[in-house]
């Protein structure tokens, strides 16, 4: 995997990180406190949360949520302030919740974010849209179009090739190898980011997993010679294909460049499993997540 030393701060799409002082500040909009995450809303959505989590706070510390109407056309002018609300924290949390109600008359349909703010500094911004004009509507459609269809020039490759357990599609750019493991090696095409598909053979079960993904993520910091590597909580998530996948993810720094460092573990056949494991610079890591993020999005089981 091949490295760039060119430093940035990446956005991440409806989950930001940034830092306030010396705390961090993860975020999603959701629906509701047990929804799944998204970004876009109906305009009849009777609440909207921004649930968060924190680390480095400390007992006193102040968040502040701020809700902006971005960009909601004639209905009120740009970066209106909607809502606003500041907690005090007793420590680090991981189920912060600020929320918005739907206003009388409905949602205007437009662009909206939340600002989090640590003490009186931006943490992280999560934006997110409510309802979709004509246009926005037709360009939506069309990209589903797309995606069903592969998208321009992509392809479906199965893996492992003998004996295919999954497919997955990759963007045309994209190139793919096999190196002498069996283990499938993905390139972007641009030599500054890359993943590889690991063959998971000694994990059998999901407390397996579990117990091996931080040993995982901490092998590939060491061999990409990142320091001061801190790894965060194992998440759950699913695509829309029924795959589950079980990640973690963490950032470090190497030679004063700092690298974030990703292993999201699946299972598409009962006991087989598999890791997409990747270390960038967090300039190209932001650079290509909506690509990893349609990737991952397309893994498809094969029927055993």
């Amino acid at each position: 995997m091949k490295r760039t030393l060119t430093l940035s701060i990446g956005m991440i799409i409806c989950a930001s990180l940034a830092y306030a002082a010396e705390v961090k500040i993860k975020a999603v909009t959701t629906s509701g406190p047990k929804a799944a995450p998204a970004t876009s809303f109906a305009d009849d959505t009777p609440m909207i949360h921004a649930l968060f989590k924190t680390t480095g706070a400390q007992k006193g510390d102040t968040v502040r949520g701020v809700w902006i109407a971005e960009d909601v056309g004639e209905k009120a002018p740009a970066n209106t302030k909607i809502g606003e609300k500041t907690l005090v924290l007793e420590g680090d949390t991981n189920n912060g919740d600020f929320s918005v109600n739907k206003p009388d008359k409905g949602w205007p349909a437009g662009k909206y974010r939340v600002e989090i703010y640590a003490g009186e500094k931006l943490a992280t911004t999560a934006k997110f849209t409510v309802g979709a004009t004509d246009s926005e509507a037709t360009r939506s459609e069309t990209a589903d179009e797309t995606r069903r269809s592969g998208g321009i020039g992509s392809r479906r490759i199965k893996f492992p090739a003998n004996d295919p357990t999954f497919t997955m599609e990759l963007p045309a750019k994209w190139t793919y190898t096999t190196d002498k493991d069996g283990n499938l090696d993905c390139n972007a095409g641009d030599e500054t980011y890359s993943f590889s598909v690991i063959k998971l053979d000694a994990v059998r079960d999901n407390k397996g997993l579990k117990a091996a993904l931080p040993d995982l993520a901490d092998d590939i910091a060491k061999a990409m010679e990142i320091k001061n590597f801190e790894p965060g909580d194992i998440e759950t998530d699913e695509n829309g294909n029924g795959v589950s996948f079980t990640g973690i993810a963490g950032e470090g720094e190497s030679r004063g460049v700092e690298f974030a460092v990703s292993v999201h573990a699946f299972e598409p056949q009962k006991g087989r499993f598999y890791a997409i494991a990747t270390a960038a610079t967090k300039e190209s890591d932001a650079e290509h997540e909506e690509e990893y993020d349609e990737i991952t999005a397309s893994i498809m089981p094969i029927e055993d």
